[in-house]
C-alpha cells in the first residue's frame, strides 16, 4: 500500500471582497438619492466623472472607498434601485409632465 502526498502552494493573492459593506452602500444610496432629487437623468458616468465621490466620500474614485465598488455592475443596480424606489410607476417628472400635457391640450 502506498500513500502519496501532494503539497501545492498557492501563490496568488486571495479574492477581493464582493460584498459592499452596509454603511458605504447606505452611504452611496444616500448620494444617488440627491443627486437624483437634482437632475433626475443620472447616469453611471456622471456618478463617476463628477465630484460627487469627493465631496461624498473625500476619495477620488470610488475604489479607495471600497475594493468592491469597483465593479460597475454593482453601480448601476445601485443607480436602478434608488430609481425604482423614488419612482416606483417608471413614472419621472417628464413622463407626467407629458401625460398632462395629452391630457389637457
Amino acid at each position: 500500500m502506498f500513500f502519496i502526498c501532494i503539497s501545492i502552494i498557492h501563490n496568488h493573492p486571495p479574492p477581493l471582497p464582493e460584498k459592499i459593506p452596509a454603511e458605504i452602500k447606505n452611504n452611496l444610496q444616500l448620494l444617488i438619492k440627491q443627486a437624483i432629487h437634482q437632475d433626475d437623468t443620472i447616469t453611471l458616468r456622471f456618478l463617476l466623472s463628477g465630484n460627487l465621490i469627493n465631496t461624498f466620500f473625500n476619495k477620488e474614485i470610488l475604489a479607495e472607498v471600497h475594493v468592491s465598488l469597483n465593479n460597475i455592475d454593482k453601480l448601476r443596480y445601485l443607480i436602478r434601485k434608488a430609481y425604482k424606489n423614488l419612482h416606483p410607476f417608471r413614472q419621472k417628472v417628464i413622463d407626467v409632465q407629458s401625460n398632462l400635457d395629452i391630457a389637457n391640450p
